[in-house]
């Protein structure tokens, strides 16, 4: 009788450790599943923010752009006030 006890625990431990390696398994898996995630959001972050400095960018010539023309239309003004007209 305590054979066959000693025999029914050593198949419950057994059991047991073979669970816990499964889910261990699946643990890594899962771990292994959220790396690709982060891998995958950071070349996505990556290629949005080359977007985003594109886009800067053309803020900043547009704005360069926007400033020179501003001084060319006060110079032109500027010359208008100046011409006498008779």
């Amino acid at each position: 009788e305590r054979l066959r006890v000693q025999m029914q625990e050593q198949a419950i431990n057994e059991a047991i450790v073979r669970e816990r390696e499964d889910e261990i398994r699946e643990i890594h898996q899962n771990v292994t599943k959220v790396n690709e995630i982060f891998k995958d959001l950071a070349e996505i972050v990556n290629d949005q923010q080359e977007d985003i400095n594109t886009v800067e960018a053309m803020i900043e010539k547009s704005h360069a752009h926007a400033r020179s023309g501003l001084d060319q239309v006060e110079k032109a003004n500027e010359h208008q006030q100046g011409c006498v007209l008779s």
